[in-house]
């Protein structure tokens, strides 16, 4: 987790959640950019510090929507911790990002503990949710896999 900064308003932060056999081994990926900033996957890779925060976890044995939702609980709580408000959640979870704003309802018991926390963070920190595609996510995908990556190859 690396940030140098505090900050509210007009900022960005890119969420994914990983899963390798759903459920199976899972991690998560979060990255925060200021001032709507735009940032390709290459130069962060060459300078992670180009970001507010980042963070990429190992999570255990969950289901993608499980490291999914829990990648936005991790980008949340990083908010609060830094006094950050009135950000804008980014992901292309479909399925996440539709519950979240109400259109599609939380059927999975496993998942409606996780959809409630993120629901009371959202209002505490007067955040929103915004769905993304697949290729404007490629830093967050990035530090989820690596983190799965990591520990694939810590265990041979």
């Amino acid at each position: 987790m690396l940030g140098t900064a505090s900050a509210s308003g007009n900022i960005h932060i890119y969420c994914d959640g990983a899963a390798r056999g759903n459920p199976g081994p899972a991690a998560l990926g979060v990255v925060a950019f200021a001032h709507g900033r735009t940032v390709k996957l290459s130069e962060f890779k060459d300078n992670p510090q180009c970001s507010l925060f980042y963070c990429a976890e190992f999570l255990g044995h969950a289901t993608n929507n499980e490291a999914e939702y829990q990648a936005i609980i991790r980008a949340l709580e990083e908010c609060r911790k830094r006094n950050i408000h009135l950000p804008v959640l980014c992901s292309d979870s479909e399925l996440v990002i539709r519950q979240l704003q109400g259109k599609y309802r939380v059927r999975e018991p496993r998942l409606k503990k996780f959809f409630e926390h993120v629901k009371a963070l959202l209002a505490e920190l007067s955040a929103t949710v915004k769905h993304i595609p697949r290729e404007k996510n490629t830093i967050a995908d990035f530090l989820a896999n690596s983190a799965l990556d990591q520990k694939h190859h810590g265990r041979k």
